[in-house]
């Protein structure tokens, strides 16, 4: 995120690079198409952090589609960060609900009540005018966040929502805007210390490896 804010793209242009050649790397076995959609899903960011947000979005839904073709995940998403959440919270941020909420029903499709989706899609019913879908999302929300932090700004905001009467309230004004680009952000931020960190470990191994050899032939 602070990388993002002072305009450094240098960490995220490294991770899209890494993300790029573990894609086709034949050691990653079955984790290769969720890598190609990591890949996807950084580009979009870069381009949406400069500016570029219709090529932002074009990245973003391809990411997404390809996503859609693979077999549900069983536990965790795959990739970390869904491509349709993302493209979810893209679409609400450049003022689309309604396409945002279809894209948060088909995340939820494949990652069932993850609470990022399911306040994804509570904010694009309140954006699109229809109270009565934000306060039931709303609800599942708060459901999901019942032993949470009583500090969380997401559970104030589910709180506040049935005393809302003006769906402009909840559109995606300011301050979702800014929460759902440090969000997308931290997803470079992470991918690039999983993937620098992947490589360093690998690097590290390869000597060790080398030594071994070298003892069984003396």
């Amino acid at each position: 995120m602070s990388a993002a804010r002072s305009k450094n793209f240098e960490l995220a242009q490294m991770a899209l690079q890494a993300l790029a050649q573990r894609a086709q790397s034949e050691q990653e076995g079955d984790l290769r198409p969720a890598i190609a959609i990591m890949e996807r899903e950084v580009a979009g960011i870069i381009e949406l952090a400069r500016g570029r947000t219709s090529d932002a979005l074009q990245a973003l839904r391809a990411a997404a589609q390809a996503e859609l073709a693979l077999p549900a995940p069983l536990g965790v998403p795959k990739p970390i960060k869904p491509a349709p959440e993302l493209l979810g919270e893209v679409l609400l941020e450049s003022g689309q609900p309604r396409e945002a909420a279809e894209w948060f029903q088909r995340a939820l499709a494949r990652n069932a009540n993850r609470s990022l989706s399911v306040l994804g899609l509570a904010r694009a019913a309140s954006a699109s005018g229809d109270a009565a879908a934000a306060r039931e999302r709303y609800r599942e929300l708060l459901a999901n966040y019942d032993r949470a932090d009583a500090d969380l700004p997401e559970l104030a905001e589910a709180k506040a929502a049935p005393n809302k009467t003006d769906p402009a309230v909840s559109a995606s004004g300011p301050v979702i805007g800014v929460r759902s680009i440090a969000g997308a952000l931290a997803v470079i931020l992470v991918l690039g210390f999983v993937v620098l960190w992947g490589r360093r470990t690998t690097s590290a191994r390869k000597p060790q490896t080398t030594q071994r050899t070298q003892r069984k032939r003396t």
